[in-house]
């Protein structure tokens, strides 16, 4: 097995891991990120009350991992009102939007590793059917 291709890893702060979060910084965190309680409740799957205690309180390691990672990776969120109706032009276009400048890195380190693109967008495009749309 060859010694994997460090010249082409992003830095990654692992540390982001294992903090926690206090309820004023998740607040500030949410409104950073342009989330209303409601749409990051949605966002997760989980209730408004979950959220609204976890303003007081401070989130779950789990979730206080995900705000970081938001953070971090400059990601951007949705407007409010696009998450309505996800079958929309407008929330997939959105999303789109949000998701391409990492796909698109992704894409040019793979195919800097040697990796051909009609190759890429098959594994993208399976992986896309077997794990996302089951």
């Amino acid at each position: 097995m060859n010694p994997p291709d460090t010249k082409h890893t992003e830095s990654f702060n692992l540390s982001i891991l294992a903090r926690d979060m206090d309820g004023p910084t998740f607040r500030a965190a949410l409104e950073r990120l342009g989330f209303s309680q409601v749409e990051f409740a949605r966002l997760l799957g989980s209730s408004r009350r979950a959220t609204q205690y976890w303003l007081e309180k401070g989130p779950p390691r789990s979730v206080a991992c995900l705000v970081h990672l938001l953070l971090e990776q400059g990601m951007s969120t949705p407007t409010p009102g696009v998450l309505v109706d996800p079958r929309s032009a407008e929330a997939s276009d959105a999303a789109l939007s949000a998701i391409e400048p990492e796909l698109s890195r992704l894409l040019k380190r793979a195919e800097q590793a040697g990796w051909p693109r009609p190759l890429l967008v098959s594994a993208v495009a399976h992986f896309v059917a077997a794990r996302i749309l089951d």
